[in-house]
This record gives structure tokens, C-alpha cells and sequence, in this order.
């Protein structure tokens, strides 16, 4: 519907990368069962420079629990729940970062 208004695609840009607990949970106790963890890789950081995670205060080891109240993981990714808002729009998300959850509200950027 955004396209049918602005008669272009915009796509949201969070800028991190990492993995999706709800596929990787049961090979380890140690992980939460949902959420996505903010890991590095050999082809990019867990968090972009510059990008809008960053200028949040997102790191490396964080894990996004929620969006806006929804869980992330199977059957919601990440990916999928940003698609649900335009660039430019603020978001919260919920993280967990050594063992305590809080609020971190992130305007959204555009790709």
C-alpha cells in the first residue's frame, strides 16, 4: 500500500546483522529461544556504522526481543516485522544486554 501512495518501493534500513535465536535455540541452552542476536561476521559488523542501530546504541551481543511488543523469531523475523514500517518512522525496540532487558528506540533509516 505505501507503494500505491509514493509510487516507489522504500525499504527500511536498521543496519545489523546477526542471527535468528529461534533457529539456532535448541543447540544451545545458553540462548534465549527468541529474539535476534547482534553478532559479528567474517563479511560485516553486528552493527553498521553509522547506521541507524548505531546512533540508537546498539552493540554487538545485544539481542532484539521485541518490536513494538512483538516477539522476533519464528514466526515474525526481524526482517519481516521491519517491513512494517516506513523509513524515518521511531520504533522500540526491547533488548537484552547483560542479562537485563530495556527500552531502545530507533528511528528507522531508509536503504
Amino acid at each position: 500500500s505505501r507503494f500505491i501512495k509514493e509510487g516507489k518501493v522504500r525499504r527500511t534500513y536498521l543496519g545489523v546483522s546477526g542471527i535468528e535465536l529461534s533457529q539456532v535455540a535448541p543447540l544451545s541452552a545458553d540462548l534465549p529461544k527468541f529474539g535476534f542476536l547482534l553478532k559479528n561476521s567474517k563479511t560485516s559488523s553486528a552493527v553498521a556504522k553509522g547506521s541507524p542501530a548505531a546512533q540508537a546504541g546498539l552493540k554487538p551481543g545485544d539481542v532484539l526481543a521485541s518490536l513494538e511488543g512483538e516477539r522476533i523469531g519464528s514466526p515474525y523475523p526481524l526482517q519481516l516485522l521491519l517491513t512494517r514500517y516506513a523509513p524515518g518512522v521511531e520504533v522500540e525496540f526491547s533488548v537484552r544486554r547483560d542479562e537485563q532487558e530495556e527500552k531502545v528506540k530507533v528511528v528507522l533509516g531508509e536503504m
